[in-house]
């Protein structure tokens, strides 16, 4: 998973007094497991002046910092601009696509990525750089082998394939107004009811209608798993699975997608909590809605101190102290003190001096990664 700086807010002075080993909600925890320091071949996208580049674990400078712009890797390959031109390169730096008009950068995708050329032609290349399918005036990227799609002339909505082929139309859907990217398999649609109220259901990749549109919001599939809300004047949140049963009923007042098996929550009357799949709970506290974990590290944000740091799964302060802070990746995290970024272990230990401008988190260059637009 990609992994994004996260904050984790801390209001209540009490928290200053805490220490190594101590939890979120008082006292130590002497169950605690220890850290395990690992590194791997993640790399990290930097910027030093005008251009980019990227370092691995070591701090060591990968890819030369040579580009006018460049994305994180996705699928083995980054998207890159020099001398005007844009194209992608492998993690050797050898530029495998070459040439291209872009409008904007882009990355790949279960294969494939999506090209847009300005001018309402975007479509899809390879990861040879030709172009596989035709022109669409809209394009969204794969999603379980299907993408959003409009015809140039507008004639045509729905999804198509890698090809461009037309796997669902608009004309064969029961919905006309909402519908989103496939996750996992499904994806939502909206209808106007009885009522006249906006109501979600989830269609398959067939495009059959498998969850009844019976909800007033939706979020995605993760895990198997969705967070819906119900229709009604106190409407809550629970989640269902892919036959659209209530899996966790919950009835929370909000509810997140489950990202590695975890969720926030937030029940009626009670405070933030982080759940697993079956509803366990690993950590309840007032301030916990956005915990995010990488490597099994959250950044948190304390607000009496003004710092960064990182918590564990069982709420406890692993280290902290920082300026700025990004999410752990490959065993690696960079923080920043003060003007200076450093490269630290899930330890907390400083391994290295980073001389850039901007960073970013530690990604698989082989895994599918969100792009980063900016630094």
């Amino acid at each position: 998973m990609l992994r994004l700086s996260v904050l984790f807010i801390f209001t209540f002075t009490s928290l200053l007094c805490l220490g190594k080993g101590e939890t979120l909600w008082g006292g130590a925890d002497s169950s605690t497991s220890k850290i395990h320091d690992t590194a791997s071949n993640h790399l990290a996208l930097v910027k030093s002046g005008k251009l980019y580049g990227f370092i691995n674990t070591a701090g060591k400078v990968e890819i030369p910092i040579e580009y006018e712009f460049a994305t994180n890797f996705s699928e083995g390959l980054a998207c890159v601009k020099k001398d005007g031109e844009w194209g992608f390169i492998n993690v050797k730096n050898e530029l495998v696509i070459q040439g291209l008009s872009l409008v904007f950068p882009t990355r790949f995708k279960e294969g494939y990525a999506r090209a847009n050329f300005g001018n309402k032609k975007q479509c899809f290349i390879n990861k040879k750089g030709r172009m596989v399918s035709p022109y669409f005036r809209d394009l969204n990227e794969l999603n379980n082998g299907l993408a959003k799609a409009s015809a140039v002339d507008r004639s045509t909505y729905g999804y198509v394939n890698s090809k461009g082929r037309w796997m669902i139309k608009e004309s064969n859907m029961r919905f006309t107004y909402n519908y989103s990217d496939f996750r996992n398999g499904m994806a939502s649609f909206s209808i106007i009811d009885s009522s006249y109220h906006l109501v979600f259901g989830f269609i398959d990749t067939s495009g059959k209608a498998v969850v009844e549109p019976n909800y007033k919001s939706v979020k995605n599939f993760e895990n198997g798993l969705c967070p819906v809300s119900s229709i009604g004047f106190r409407n809550y949140w629970m989640y269902i699975d892919k036959n659209g049963k209530i899996v966790l009923p919950g009835r929370y007042q909000s509810a997140s997608e489950f990202r590695d098996g975890l969720a926030v929550v937030l029940p009626y009357g009670k405070e933030w909590q982080l759940i697993d799949t079956s509803g366990q709970v690993y950590i309840e506290h007032k301030h916990a809605r956005d915990i995010l974990f990488s490597d099994g590290l959250s950044v948190f944000w304390n607000l009496e101190e003004q710092k960064f740091g990182y918590i564990n799964l069982r709420g406890e302060f692993v280290h902290s102290g920082y300026d700025k802070a990004y999410g752990y990746g490959g065993g690696r995290a960079i923080v920043k003190i003060k003007k200076t970024f450093y490269l630290i272990d899930k330890l907390g230990n400083k391994l290295a001096e980073l001389p850039y401008d901007k960073v970013s988190e530690f990604v698989d260059p082989n895994a599918t990664n969100e792009i980063k637009m900016r630094l």
